[in-house]
C-alpha cells in the first residue's frame, strides 16, 4: 500500500519463513523497489525481486537484509486426487498441506513433479481426528506450527533427521500419541509442541536440542520419563506443568535458565537437581 506495508498474509508468512525475520507484521516498514500491494501480480510463476529490500524490525533499530538470492516465487496451489495440495516455494521445492479432515493414514511423497517436498504447512492436518499414522519422507525439513494439532487418534510418529524445525503447537492435543521420535537435527522444541499429549509416556530429547520452549510438555499427564540432552541451555515457562507422572528429572549442568512454573503440579516428582549455573 502507500505506506509500504506488507498487507497480504501469504506474502507475510513466506517472508517470515525464509528471511529469518520472525517479528515482521502488518505494521512493519518494508521498503524496496517492487514492494507488494493490493494490485500486485500473484499469478502462477510470478516473482518479486527482494534483493534491494530492507526489513526494519519494530523492536530493533538495525535492519535485516533479505538474502537467499533475493527472489521469491509464487505458484498457484495444485490439488491432487488424494486431497493433498502442493505450493511451489521460492527455492524450487514444494510445501504440502490439505483441507481434507477425514484421513486415516497419510503418506507424504518425497517429490512432487520431480521436485523435493520440503515443508509441511501451518495447520496442514490439524483436526484430522481419525488419523492414526503418518509417513514423513527424508526430504522434509520444516514442519510448521499446528501442523498436526488435535489429531486425537494419532498414536505414534517418527520425525526424520532431515527435519530442522518443528513449529509451535505442532502436535498439541494429540491425546493418543504415546510414542514420538524427534529428529536429531532439531535445535529447539518450540512453545507448546506437545501440549496436552496426555498419552505420551517417554521422551528422549536429542543432543542437538538447546531449548525447551514455554509449555512444551504442559499437561503431558502420562509422561513418566524424559531424557534431556547434555547441552540443554533453557527450560521455558511452565514447560513441564502438570506432568503428573514424572517422578525424577536430571537436569544437565549446561542449563542456565529455568522459566517460572516450569515444574508446577508435578505431583509425583520426588527428585530434581538444579545446576549451579541456573540464574
Amino acid at each position: 500500500d502507500q505506506g509500504g506495508k506488507l498487507t497480504h498474509a501469504r506474502w507475510l508468512d513466506t517472508i517470515k519463513k525464509y528471511s529469518g525475520v520472525s517479528d515482521i507484521d502488518e505494521e512493519s516498514i518494508i521498503s524496496g523497489e517492487g514492494a507488494p500491494n493490493e494490485s500486485a501480480d500473484k499469478t502462477i510463476n510470478s516473482y518479486i525481486d527482494l534483493s534491494t529490500w530492507t526489513f526494519y524490525k519494530r523492536s530493533h533499530d538495525t535492519p535485516d537484509i533479505w538474502s537467499n538470492e533475493g527472489k521469491m516465487y509464487f505458484e498457484k496451489t495444485e490439488y491432487t486426487t488424494d486431497g493433498l495440495n502442493f505450493s511451489l516455494l521460492y527455492d524450487g521445492t514444494y510445501e504440502v498441506g490439505s483441507q481434507v479432515k477425514t484421513y486415516k493414514t497419510i503418506t507424504i511423497p518425497e517429490t512432487y513433479k520431480g521436485k523435493p517436498v520440503t515443508s509441511i504447512v501451518e495447520s496442514a492436518f490439524a483436526y484430522c481426528s481419525n488419523l492414526t499414522s503418518v509417513s514423513i519422507p527424508d526430504s522434509i525439513k520444516i514442519i510448521e506450527r499446528r501442523a498436526f494439532y488435535c489429531c486425537s487418534s494419532l498414536t505414534s510418529i517418527t520425525i526424520p533427521n532431515s527435519v530442522t524445525y518443528i513449529g509451535s503447537y505442532a502436535f498439541s492435543d494429540c491425546t493418543s500419541l504415546a510414542e514420538f521420535t524427534i529428529s536429531s537435527g532439531i535445535k529447539s522444541i518450540e512453545e507448546g509442541t506437545f501440549y496436552s499429549c496426555t498419552s505420551l509416556k517417554t521422551m528422549i530429547v536429542p543432543e542437538s536440542v538447546e531449548n525447551l520452549g514455554d509449555y512444551a510438555f504442559k499437561d503431558c499427564r502420562s509422561l513418566a520419563s524424559i531424557t534431556l540432552p547434555s547441552n540443554l541451555k533453557t527450560i521455558g515457562i511452565a514447560t513441564f506443568y502438570y506432568c503428573d507422572m514424572l517422578e525424577t528429572i536430571d537436569l544437565p549442568d549446561s542449563v542456565r535458565e529455568i522459566g517460572e512454573r516450569a515444574f508446577v503440579s508435578c505431583h509425583s516428582l520426588t527428585y530434581i537437581n538444579i545446576p549451579k549455573n541456573v540464574k
